[in-house]
């Protein structure tokens, strides 16, 4: 709700000690301010808490009553509220005839939200696709419980089974960041370690059952919250869980090997690019979730990357305008120009698009390289929202690295063909051996990366041979013996990732 700006400035009365809102509230309500600066209401005997502002006599009444139908609904299934074993949440939605009040009950033994209505919450699945068991569905639900926590820290205490939990989830993630590149932890190794830190400043300033230190409790409660988003994203506990960072739980590992035509078609244009490109946004785009912690190093690798192509794309313009304008070379017939100019205009043509081209992809990948991962999964979908998908972000971005290639490709054969004018017997035989010579030396790394190509995609291997040994997660002796663990062939994807999806989402409606 938006403030009137205003330039009266109130007067302060004489020995004025006391500063309360003289619309404070009364019985059994209170205001709490959130850590973060956030107004909301509190009934610490009736454990009710709400946003809407109860200094106002309407809003007042308006949840009074609601929690008056809530408790008359709720006493057939054996729940009587007030209780000190539940928490209310109440918020009041105006239409044009009528109120509703959306609510939802939090049970904090069992870690969950529950109604006294049946409905089916959409927002509190998260956009997750393929959430069917009721042990998949606690988990959402704990995932919601926590941002429930961290919304309304006030009157609220964690035991030290908590900070226990919490301290082992913390410990086992820095863990899995040093010894795997596959974490399901959305953080990098230093950001897991600053964590800790955190977890061991907390645990010796505070304990954990001081009720008054609502930032303590607000940040226990987003740890534990992001914890349980990972386990509830992963399909923890569920068959097909999601065990590597880079595994998917709805397509099977020849799924998502499959091109595309317009890639196929493509690749051998643009010099093999588009199939490298595509490989490292699958690691970064799984299952329509961001990875962020390879998201950041992915986009740094690219901008590093895209400069150095301009770099080149600069150098390379330069050295085309200084050979067209060299003596010798234009002078053609009327109506006719040699190889060696057309081969120049070529290459020029295609130095100045890959230099565009790295000029703008720089400019638009810079616009989500630190942003947050809501913004992040937008832009991953709808760049992958085309007919060929994720391909077409592999093209595109193998565009500045093709050109540049026909460019300088062009410039060998603009070279090549004023070299061979010439009549000169020794020169023609040193620059024929001098072109053998290099040819063999350049095509030697080429040729190791086709032959890993060919090995990757028709003998289902890498380049290493059988006796490679990973660097990955251990997988266990069932895994070795039977080649990996089950995974789930469906055709869907989690639609964006999402942080912290609020609890306030997470309510049913009533008419009050």
């Amino acid at each position: 709700m938006g403030r009137k700006a205003t330039t009266e400035n109130p007067p302060i009365r004489a020995v004025q000690r006391e500063y309360k809102d003289p619309r404070d509230l009364a019985k059994g309500w209170r205001s709490c301010t959130h850590p973060e600066g956030a107004l909301y209401f509190c009934d610490a005997r009736r454990r009710v808490y709400t946003d809407i502002d109860l200094r106002r006599q309407k809003n007042f009444d308006a949840v009074e009553k609601c929690i008056m139908e809530l408790t008359k609904v709720a006493k057939p299934y054996g729940i009587s509220f007030p209780d000190r074993n539940w928490e209310l949440v109440l918020d009041i939605q105006k239409s044009r005839q009528k109120k509703f009040c959306r609510y939802y009950f939090v049970d904090p033994e069992r870690r969950l939200l529950f109604w006294v209505h049946d409905w089916n919450p959409r927002e509190v699945y998260d956009n997750l696709k393929g959430v069917k068991e009721q042990t998949h569905i606690k988990k959402a639900l704990e995932m919601q419980y926590w941002t429930h926590c961290e919304l309304y820290p006030h009157n609220r205490n964690f035991d030290i089974a908590v900070i226990n939990e919490l301290r082992g989830f913390i410990i086992h993630a820095n863990a899995e960041s040093i010894t795997t590149d596959t974490s399901l932890i959305p953080f990098d190794t230093a950001e897991v370690s600053r964590m800790m830190d955190i977890m061991t400043v907390l645990e010796n300033t505070v304990e954990p059952s001081n009720t008054g230190n609502d930032p303590i409790k607000c940040v226990i409660a987003r740890f534990m919250g992001i914890f349980a988003r990972v386990h509830y994203l992963n399909f923890h506990g569920q068959p097909g869980a999601r065990l590597d960072v880079d595994q998917s739980v709805y397509e099977s590992p020849k799924q998502r090997a499959r091109k595309s035509v317009a890639l196929r078609i493509a690749d051998p244009f643009l010099f093999g690019g588009p199939s490298k490109y595509l490989k490292t946004l699958q690691s970064v785009w799984v299952d329509h979730t961001v990875i962020q912690p390879r998201w950041r190093a992915f986009i740094g690798a690219l901008n590093a990357e895209w400069a150095g192509f301009t770099i080149y794309s600069t150098v390379m313009l330069a050295v085309d305008v200084g050979l067209l304008g060299a003596p010798g070379v234009d002078q053609g017939k009327e109506n006719f120009q040699p190889v060696s100019v057309i081969a120049i205009y070529v290459s020029t043509l295609c130095t100045v698009g890959s230099l565009v081209a790295s000029v703008i992809l720089t400019g638009e990948s810079r616009r989500f390289a630190g942003n947050t991962s809501d913004e992040m999964a937008r832009y991953m979908t709808e760049m992958t929202s085309s007919l060929i998908g994720i391909d077409h972000m592999a093209i595109m971005y193998s565009v500045p690295f093709g050109l540049l290639g026909w460019g300088m490709m062009s410039f060998v054969i603009a070279l090549t063909s004023i070299i061979f004018n010439s009549t000169y017997t020794p020169t023609l035989v040193t620059i024929g051996s001098t072109i053998v010579l290099v040819s063999i030396f350049v095509a030697w790394p080429m040729w190791v990366d086709i032959e890993r190509s060919i090995s990757e995609h028709i003998l289902g291997r890498g380049a290493a041979g059988k006796d490679t040994v990973t660097a990955t997660r251990t997988r266990g002796i069932w895994e070795m013996l039977r080649g990996g663990r089950k995974r789930r062939e469906t055709s869907s994807g989690v639609d964006s990732e999402r942080c912290g999806e609020s609890s306030r989402s997470s309510s049913l409606t009533v008419t009050v």
